[in-house]
């Protein structure tokens, strides 16, 4: 859960994510006070290089990588529930069988999605709070059009289009003629 009270960084120089005393230095997004300039959802795979504007970097796998010491960690976070299902992965991969297609893939992993409702909420309470996400998945995953981390940052700008829908719908609006 976002710590959502007022000024946001009840801990200065730091926000909260999950549970409250879960807390990340402020510097790796930006404050908004308004609610409505959402910062950008990045994504990339989990070894490309930290550069300054990546914001919270959540890891996004079902599977942490192996045999990667917790110091070389390049993420705040961890959200494996994000993943794909392994059933899925494996699908993927052709583990049980020929490997499943792209769309039957996309299709899955969407309706997989619809249980993580609560997760993805708070992602896009993140961003519409100023805080810039980057989305992290498999040093193995080269093409992101075919990345379930393009789906997830599709699922969250989603959820930060209906939110900003609904805020500005109950805002007054201006003086009658």
């Amino acid at each position: 859960m976002v710590n959502q009270k007022p000024g946001f960084l009840e801990k200065p120089g730091f926000f909260s994510v999950g549970a409250p005393e879960t807390w990340f230095p402020a510097e790796t997004g930006f404050l908004s006070t308004d609610g409505f300039n959402a910062m950008p959802i990045k994504h990339k795979r989990w070894n490309d290089p930290r550069k300054r504007g990546d914001g919270f970097r959540l890891l996004v796998c079902r599977y942490r990588p192996r045999a990667l010491p917790k110091a070389d960690e390049t993420w705040n976070a961890s959200w494996p529930e994000l993943g794909p299902s392994k059933k899925l992965h494996a699908d993927f991969y052709g583990k049980n069988g020929p490997p499943i297609g792209w769309e039957e893939y996309r299709q899955r992993y969407l309706e997989e999605m619809k249980a993580q409702a609560e997760l993805i909420d708070e992602l896009a309470d993140l961003v519409i709070a100023g805080k810039t996400i980057t989305l992290l998945c498999s040093s193995a995953c080269e093409d992101a059009t075919h990345c379930h981390r393009t789906l997830l940052k599709q699922l969250i700008e989603e959820r930060i289009a209906e939110k900003q829908k609904s805020l500005a719908q109950q805002l007054p609006s201006g003086p009658e003629p």
